[in-house]
């Protein structure tokens, strides 16, 4: 249940920061400003078709075990990194260590931690990777006593994924 609660909340959360940062006005807002931006880049997390998808929103996607000993997290907002970190994992950027480097010219911030349910503990990793104008952000939470199987799962998803951009072509 908490899970789905999660699902539903992080797009919400991530979104709330995006329209706290778009309410400044602007002298020289025209009618193209009005429109919504998309992402440049759609995710692509591998192995989720061995998951339930248990919900979709424009924002992103949460993907669960059937048994709930794994959910898998990805969403795109158009916000700052730390505050996607916040809203992915509930840690304020300086409670959580995380590993920032660059792949494929973009910043990346990869970080860890763990969560308590009413199922038991969540060990997850996460990963955000920003364009300086969207945050792809993906969150892959395994139970502690989840097997194997499991575990490599959530292993392919995470180190699998990755950005794509349809070119029209």
């Amino acid at each position: 249940m908490r899970r789905l609660f999660l699902c539903f909340l992080l797009p919400i959360l991530l979104l709330s920061g995006c329209a706290a940062a778009q309410t400044s006005s602007r002298p020289t807002e025209n009618l193209a400003d009005l429109q919504p931006r998309q992402p440049l880049y759609s995710m692509i997390v591998p192995q989720t078709d061995q998951l339930a998808e248990v919900s979709r929103s424009e924002e992103g996607v949460c993907w669960e075990a059937p048994d709930g000993s794994c959910y898998v997290v990805a969403c795109a907002a158009e916000t700052a990194c730390d505050d996607a970190l916040t809203a992915l994992t509930g840690f304020s950027p300086s409670a959580i260590r995380s590993v920032r480097d660059s792949c494929c010219g973009m910043e990346r911030s990869r970080f860890s931690w763990t969560t308590q349910t009413g199922e038991g503990t969540y060990l997850c990793r996460g990963q955000i990777l920003s364009d300086g104008d969207w945050c792809y952000c993906l969150a892959v939470c395994c139970r502690e006593d989840a097997d194997g199987a499991v575990r490599a799962l959530c292993t392919q998803a995470f180190s699998g994924f990755g950005l794509y951009s349809d070119e029209g072509a």
